[in-house]
């Protein structure tokens, strides 16, 4: 999609909308639409919108804790979730996750019909260009989940394996609005390569 920034916002194609922008030091990005195209855009009924800077790590990204982190939290999540949920496959983590306190982002995909995924790993900003880490994602059969990285990688060798120990989502259905996004809750397992330390802990949905 083509797009223009100007010094206080971003124009984009006709059939969409213009934005203004504003950026605070804490890492937030507010934005009021200036400009609506057709009642059938994506920005149709859309008057302002916000979004938080996840990586690098703001300070604003920082502050993103999901509900069940303390023990107030954790009533308060099994009062709007379901109970934990184990993981049986890998579409059931195939979404973006922040670890919390963290600006470092996962991604898994999974493509149909496969035992195993795709995983791309990042904590300062470049998930979509160039990645600390990429491989393959996959259940061995105690149910842990397990990335291995591959040649494309650039922060791990290429064979290096991370085990994410005991995978179990929260807030996976059952949900009363205003809920908090999933997460995924793993313990930090065997590893081979820097990139791969300390994943274990809280990671939000984000996507």
């Amino acid at each position: 999609m083509s797009y223009t920034l100007t010094p206080t916002g971003i124009e984009l194609p006709e059939e969409m909308c213009d934005w203004a922008l504003r950026l605070t030091d804490d890492g937030r990005l507010g934005g009021r639409v200036v400009r609506t195209a057709a009642s059938d855009s994506p920005c149709a009924g859309v008057d302002q919108m916000s979004w938080i800077r996840l990586s690098p790590m703001s300070e604003a990204g920082a502050d993103l804790v999901w509900t069940g982190t303390t023990p107030e939290g954790n009533a308060e999540s099994a009062r709007v979730h379901h109970a934990p949920t184990e993981v049986r496959g890998l579409p059931h983590v195939s979404r973006a996750w922040l670890q919390q306190g963290t600006g470092r982002v996962l991604v898994v995909t999974t493509p149909e019909d496969s035992e195993t995924g795709r995983y791309v790993l990042d904590d300062d900003g470049e998930l979509l260009s160039t990645p600390d880490d990429v491989g393959e994602v996959s259940i061995d059969p105690s149910g842990d989940l397990v990335l291995t990285s591959s040649e494309e990688s650039l922060g791990c060798p290429a064979g290096s394996t991370a085990v994410l120990a005991e995978p179990v989502l929260r807030g996976t259905g059952g949900t009363i609005p205003p809920a908090p996004a999933p997460a995924l809750m793993v313990s930090s397992g065997a590893s081979e390569c820097a990139e791969h330390a300390e994943l274990g802990g809280v990671w939000i949905r984000v996507s």
